[in-house]
């Protein structure tokens, strides 16, 4: 996926692996494979970051028919609906804001861009945007009971 800004355009490339399979790593990352930096000194466009997240979200394997407590995530009539439960959830907007952290930075070398910082500073923006999985008015523009089909209240 690419991040846009209505007035500077495309921001940086974002790619999800967030099932699991053999031979896959097995917890969940973000990963920056390429980092943004400035290059207007060489004449160049700023370089722009491309990041992956990689997560392994069971509940949510075809033919795991064990729901148990989690979200239903509505994405559509044509699509098959995902399930998450609610520490997958967390996994998935804590890693976010790490992607977001890299792809948000604009900074003039790559060594210093996104999560390329001290530890605590690098993870603010994670546990900060996983708050947002517990948060009722979040959920409720997209979380659906599983039994039912209503919106969370």
């Amino acid at each position: 996926y690419g991040l846009e800004h209505e007035t500077e355009g495309l921001l940086g490339k974002i790619y999800m692996d967030l099932y699991p399979r053999a031979g896959k790593y097995t917890h969940a990352a973000h990963f920056t494979i390429c980092a943004g930096r400035d290059r207007s000194a060489h004449g160049l466009p700023y370089q722009l970051p491309i990041v992956a997240l990689v997560c392994n979200f069971e509940s949510s394997v075809p033919g795991n028919d064990d729901h148990g407590k989690q979200f239903s995530i509505a994405r559509g009539s044509t699509q098959a609906e995902q399930f998450l439960e609610l520490h997958e959830l967390e996994t998935l907007y804590h890693e976010f804001g790490h992607a977001l952290h890299s792809l948000l930075s604009r900074t003039r070398f790559q060594h210093l861009s996104g999560t390329r910082a001290a530890l605590d500073f690098s993870e603010i923006p994670s546990h900060l945007f996983e708050r947002f999985a517990s948060d009722l008015r979040v959920l409720q523009l997209f979380a659906r009971n599983v039994d039912t089909g209503a919106l969370i209240t």
